[in-house]
């Protein structure tokens, strides 16, 4: 039989074994949205993310980009400042949330959890 302090410490080790694991893990869901490749894709177009502060898809599609560390590499233009309305109006967006690359030219609008599309939706053809 194991002593009192020996099963605390297996208890103990074993709680550390598992929260390094579930760091792994996270990190590893994180990065295959957050890798270099998405990364890079992300800065290479040069992407504006078009929103209003008061829209329900926009502050959905902005939750997940933060939650998938990729907001920052955007540029978040509020469409409802003087400035913002002018962006919209000059690159045609009438939905939000819109995304445009300024390196492309090309745009999409809406909703989606599918950053890779997202990203080939705003690449060359």
């Amino acid at each position: 039989m194991l002593s009192e302090i020996e099963t605390k410490s297996l208890i103990i080790s074993l709680v550390v074994i598992l929260l390094v694991l579930y760091i792994i893990c996270n990190l590893n869901k994180q990065l295959s949205y957050g890798g270099n490749n998405t990364i890079h894709k992300l800065k290479e177009l040069d992407i504006m993310f078009l929103k209003m502060a008061t829209c329900p898809y926009c502050i959905k599609m902005e939750s997940l980009l933060l939650s998938k560390n990729l907001l920052s590499y955007m540029y978040v233009i509020d469409v409802q400042t003087q400035d913002g309305r002018q962006l919209a109006q000059k690159h045609g967006c009438t939905g939000f949330p819109s995304f445009v690359s300024r390196k492309t030219g090309k745009k999409t609008s809406g909703y989606t959890e599918d950053i890779e599309q997202l990203l080939k939706d705003l690449e060359y053809t």
